[in-house]
């Protein structure tokens, strides 16, 4: 049952048109979730079991055609069954040029991110610590 749900959901998603909005005075909404599950083997010596979570949700707007601003929050969680968790928010601003024009369906891209935030744990790892971060970097859009 679950197979058949998951894949009427992929099909919804896979003929939807989608078109490239990078004109002035139009929002930038994406991000990305990654989930990750780390079991070790029987074999090795350390038993591990760690999970983590991470989501990264962006929103902006286009000030000019191809260039937007925006902010670029985001919450990493890791957690392990030997007293190990750490939990890290971050937000912060970011500008994002496009180089193609508008009526491509492949460009290209170029961002510029900062972020400030806070890390929470216990365990092995620091406590209460203040993040920062600078990122920048190309990226293709399809």
């Amino acid at each position: 049952m679950m197979k058949s749900i998951l894949l009427i959901i992929i099909c919804c998603f896979s003929i939807q048109k989608a078109e490239s909005q990078i004109t002035k005075n139009n929002w930038l909404v994406g991000g990305n979730a990654i989930f990750s599950s780390l079991k070790s083997s029987k074999e090795s010596v350390v038993s591990v079991y760690q999970t983590n979570l991470q989501i990264s949700p962006v929103i902006g707007y286009f000030l000019k055609d191809k260039f937007a601003v925006g902010l670029a929050p985001s919450l990493d969680y890791s957690n392990s069954k030997s007293g190990y968790s750490n939990t890290i928010i971050n937000v912060g601003p970011f500008i994002r040029y496009y180089f193609f024009d508008p009526e491509n369906i492949i460009n290209l891209f170029a961002e510029g991110s900062y972020a400030y935030g806070r890390s929470t744990g216990k365990g092995r790892v620091g406590q209460n610590l203040n993040t920062f971060s600078f990122l920048a970097g190309p990226g293709p859009v399809f």
